[in-house]
C-alpha cells in the first residue's frame, strides 16, 4: 500500500479518520454507492450492499497508484532520461542521478469498474484526470531502470468521478514535498526512443 502523501487518495483527501476499517473515506463510498444503483440498482435487488462493496474496493485499489509512478512513467518519454536506457553507455552498477527542473505532468486514468452480484453484471466508469507539476525532482537511474525519485515540491490540479458522481471536490493545491526518496523495488523500465525511419 502507498504512503498517504503519495497516492492518489491522498492527494484527494480520500483516506478515512484513524482507525477506521473502510480504505476510503465517507464521502467517497456515498459517490461510489450512488454510481452503483444508478446502473444497476434495480437490477441487483438485494445484492445492492454486496455490489456497492466490490465496487468500493476496486475504486480504492485504483486510487493507491502513487503519484511518484505517474510522474517517471511521463518523464520516462523524455529524451535526457530514455538515453539512460542504453547499457552500453549506461552499465548497471553506476547510479546516475538526474534532476528534472519544473516540469507538468498530465495523466489520465480511464478503467472500467465490471461489477458482478448474482448474475448481474454492469460496468461503471471511473475517470481521474491529474496534472502535477514537480519541481527539483532526483531521479536515481541504474542499469536501465528508475530505482527511485526524490520528487521536490509538488503542485497538483485534479478530479475524480465515477459515473456521473463526483469522488470528492476539485483538487488544486500545493502538496509541498513528498516523503524523502521513494524507491521502486527492482525499478521501473526506461523505455529507449525509437527514432522515425527515414523515407
Amino acid at each position: 500500500m502507498s504512503s498517504g502523501s503519495d497516492s492518489l487518495a491522498g492527494m484527494f483527501g480520500l483516506r478515512p479518520p484513524e482507525g477506521s476499517e473502510q480504505r476510503l473515506d465517507a464521502g467517497a463510498i456515498e459517490a461510489i454507492g450512488k454510481a452503483v444503483l444508478a446502473s444497476a440498482g434495480a437490477a441487483l435487488g438485494p445484492g445492492a450492499p454486496a455490489a456497492i462493496t466490490q465496487a468500493v474496493a476496486c475504486v480504492a485499489d485504483a486510487l493507491e497508484t502513487r503519484l511518484s509512478e505517474i510522474a517517471v512513467s511521463a518523464w520516462n518519454k523524455r529524451t535526457e532520461i530514455a538515453k539512460y536506457a542504453d547499457l552500453q553507455k549506461y552499465p548497471a552498477g553506476q547510479k546516475r542521478f538526474v534532476q528534472l527542473y519544473e516540469h507538468p505532468v498530465k495523466w489520465r486514468y480511464r478503467p472500467f469498474l465490471e461489477v458482478s452480484v448474482k448474475g448481474v453484471t454492469f460496468t461503471i466508469d471511473i475517470v481521474i484526470d491529474v496534472k502535477l507539476t514537480i519541481d527539483q525532482a532526483v531521479l536515481v537511474i541504474d542499469g536501465g531502470r528508475v530505482m527511485a525519485i526524490e520528487p521536490g515540491k509538488v503542485k497538483a490540479d485534479a478530479t475524480a468521478k465515477i459515473g456521473a458522481f463526483s469522488l470528492c471536490d476539485p483538487v488544486k493545491k500545493e502538496l509541498g514535498e513528498l516523503p524523502g526518496s521513494i524507491s521502486f523495488g527492482a525499478g521501473i523500465p526506461i523505455k529507449e526512443q525509437v527514432a522515425p525511419a527515414s523515407t
